[in-house]
């Protein structure tokens, strides 16, 4: 029994290291489209790493196949959108959970397969990758404070909101949200309907989580979750920096310190990080 618990340990690890080394692959390939629903059902993998995801691939794929049957007739973009809610919120039975919003699970793609209910960037990892195995050009949207979709076809485009049963936005609406979460001096700012690559989509995803287990307390998930998000997106600063600062509260001055020194050891020669050096040269002071 004890020889079986130490073999399923060890290929639990395996399994992790894997998808680390997977994820460490798309950070260093920065702004290609991504098989984006397989990437985040390895996200999800991480923290429920005992799940086959596997299983999980084939209820996307039986997503694919039914948006496949009911857009055969489809003529412009308004109705693949209309197929693409049924698909979703009428056959598959998902939902926004407006509920418990907060619900860490929500950010998690297996969980939210399994609830049938998500966040706005989740659901909306579904929608995408449904609609591109229909070779429907779809993309996340860099909007503020709500993620929503664009679809586009030759010279149209439509916005809508998989959180909402696929709703169709028009300027006014993202006008109204904007206002209502940033106040009446708000403007629709090119930069907000932009669209955003999947790797920016994929650490949204990740910051959900992030942002949920640092208001639990739970700092050890907190850094597990940027730690991927360090993978994905290698020479942001900015999360170097919040990985580094929690690890130092966690685990002390010599993990963030080795974790610094491989940094510089793979990028520094891409360019000069003067403030990660002067946070190395602080952290050095703490153990000397």
């Amino acid at each position: 029994m004890n020889n079986l618990l130490v073999e399923v340990k060890m290929s639990l690890i395996v399994k992790k290291a894997k998808i680390y080394g997977e994820l460490e692959y798309i950070g260093r390939s920065q702004n290609v489209q991504l098989d984006i629903g397989r990437v985040a059902l390895q996200l999800a993998n991480l923290d429920l790493l005992q799940n086959n995801i596997h299983f999980y691939i084939k209820k996307l794929d039986q997503i694919n196949a039914d948006l496949a049957k009911c857009s055969k007739t489809t003529q412009n973009l308004h109705e693949k959108v209309d197929a693409m809610c049924d698909v979703l919120f009428r056959i598959h039975g998902f939902s926004g959970d407006t509920e418990t919003y907060d619900n860490i699970e929500n950010a998690n793609l297996m969980s939210v397969i399994d609830r049938k209910q998500g966040l706005p960037v989740s659901l909306g990892i579904i929608a995408i990758q449904a609609a591109r195995s229909q070779n429907w050009d779809a993309s996340g949207v860099n909007f503020p404070g709500h993620f929503f979709l664009k679809l586009s076809d030759c010279d149209n485009e439509i916005w809508f909101d998989p959180f909402n049963e696929c709703k169709v936005l028009c300027e006014n609406d993202l006008k109204k949200m904007l206002k209502n979460m940033f106040g009446i001096n708000a403007k629709l700012e090119s930069q907000f309907i932009a669209p955003i690559c999947d790797q920016d989509i994929l650490m949204r995803l990740q910051n959900n989580i992030k942002v949920r287990a640092l208001g639990n307390g739970d700092i050890a998930r907190a850094i597990s979750v940027l730690e991927t998000m360090a993978l994905l997106a290698p020479l942001n600063e900015s999360i170097l920096k919040e990985l580094i600062s929690c690890e130092l509260g966690d685990q002390g001055p010599n993990r963030a310190l080795s974790r610094l020194q491989n940094f510089f050891a793979t990028y520094s020669k891409s360019r000069n990080f003067e403030e990660l050096k002067d946070l190395q040269d602080k952290i050095k002071l703490q153990i000397n």
